[in-house]
């Protein structure tokens, strides 16, 4: 039985000598919460990331995902940078200033 995940992947940097590993999903079953598992998934996602010599590991989540951001702040630093989203199927072509 699968009680929970973690989706990561290395990426280049153009800031970095180094890649980035970028955690994209991290999803624990619901009976499993609680229990220590995130914290060991994120463990097994920065050995991996120290094995591929990334310099960091960075995710997102949602600004109101309480639960899940109270262990968040207690194994990583909350990022400065602000994200911006373009939704393709529903956005018009930008116009640029000229």
């Amino acid at each position: 039985m699968v009680i929970g995940l973690a989706h990561f992947h290395v990426q280049t940097s153009t800031w970095a000598d180094h890649g980035i590993c970028y955690l994209e999903d991290l999803f624990v079953a619901p009976s499993a919460r609680r229990q220590g598992v995130a914290s060991l998934l994120i463990s097994g996602v920065i050995a991996a990331a120290r094995e591929h010599e990334c310099s960091e590991v960075t995710w997102i989540t949602r600004d109101d995902n309480v639960v899940a951001r109270r262990l968040y702040d207690r194994l990583a630093t909350l990022s400065p940078f602000v994200r911006y989203e373009i939704d393709l199927e529903e956005a018009a072509e930008p116009s640029i200033d000229k």
